[in-house]
């Protein structure tokens, strides 16, 4: 970007903090329209631009993001304690600063030059995996109930396939409700369960726990990066966690965590080891 153009687009990028704190709430549509009021969509194309950026404010802190079967809901946080946050006005008047979180090339967040290590947090203060699978399946409703729109998660494509029918492997499952939004499961042949989720935010996380998945289905590791498909749903503490120990996240069809710390991707396969398979 040309001085003239990154100005303007910062100017755009101020507005739409501000409306999004006037507005306080909302749900997938209101922040779709926000986006648009904001004038950010001149500057970035992409299919998936307004999902990415309310993924990208959520994973910057400025929102807060709840899901449920009927859809995503969101809401503007408490900023008052915020370190290193670089938003609204700020984007403008503040130059000790570097982009963050990136869209097709275009930063959607920015970070304030920081001391070496004032970026970290740890997995280890966090309940343990088990304990949070306990908590998210809720029941094991009737499989015979289950029986149109049905959708499995293909780690392979990194999407949702629609199926006929249930699969004979374990599955990431979700079926379309009435009206909108969807019912997530996860589905055992073996033992002939199909667990309901309450919470969706650890949908792939505890399916990588009780399923016969691989760590290296969900997440590819490097020395300094990881990466994984953008339509993995992760819980914020992971996403705080990686956030946190990288340089920068580059966000779109893939999310890709660069110039990541070792320790980080450490802690990550320690947290997760547990019932894993992490080859």
């Amino acid at each position: 970007m040309d001085l003239l153009h990154s100005l303007k687009y910062k100017e755009c990028l101020c507005k739409l903090h501000l409306m999004l704190a006037y507005e306080g709430a909302g749900n997938y549509t209101k922040f779709s329209e926000i986006v648009a009021k904001s004038g950010l969509l001149k500057f970035i194309d992409g299919k998936y631009v307004v999902y990415n950026t309310m993924q990208a404010f959520s994973i910057q802190g400025i929102l807060g993001l709840d899901w449920c079967s009927s859809g995503v809901s969101w809401f503007f946080q408490d900023l008052s304690n915020a370190r290193g946050l670089v938003f609204g006005g700020d984007l403008i008047d503040c130059e000790e600063m570097k982009g963050s979180i990136f869209y097709s090339g275009s930063p959607l967040a920015f970070r304030r030059f920081m001391p070496e290590g004032e970026y970290s947090n740890s997995l280890e203060t966090f309940t343990q995996i088990g304990c949070v699978a306990d908590n998210v399946l809720l029941d094991d409703p009737n499989i015979g109930q289950i029986s149109q729109d049905i959708e499995y998660y293909s780690f392979t494509e990194g999407k949702w396939v629609a199926s006929d029918s249930l699969t004979e492997c374990d599955a990431i499952v979700r079926i379309k409700e009435k009206y909108s939004g969807y019912r997530y499961f996860i589905f055992l042949p073996k033992i002939k369960k199909l667990y309901k989720f309450t919470n969706p935010e650890w949908l792939f996380v505890v399916g990588l726990y009780i399923c016969s998945f691989k760590m290296s289905e969900i997440f590819i590791f490097g020395d300094d990066f990881l990466e994984h498909h953008g339509s993995l749903r992760l819980p914020k503490l992971f996403f705080d966690h990686l956030y946190l120990n990288c340089d920068a996240l580059k966000i779109g069809y893939k999310n890709k965590y660069v110039g990541l710390k070792r320790e980080a991707i450490d802690d990550l396969l320690s947290y997760m080891k547990e019932g894993v398979l992490c080859e």
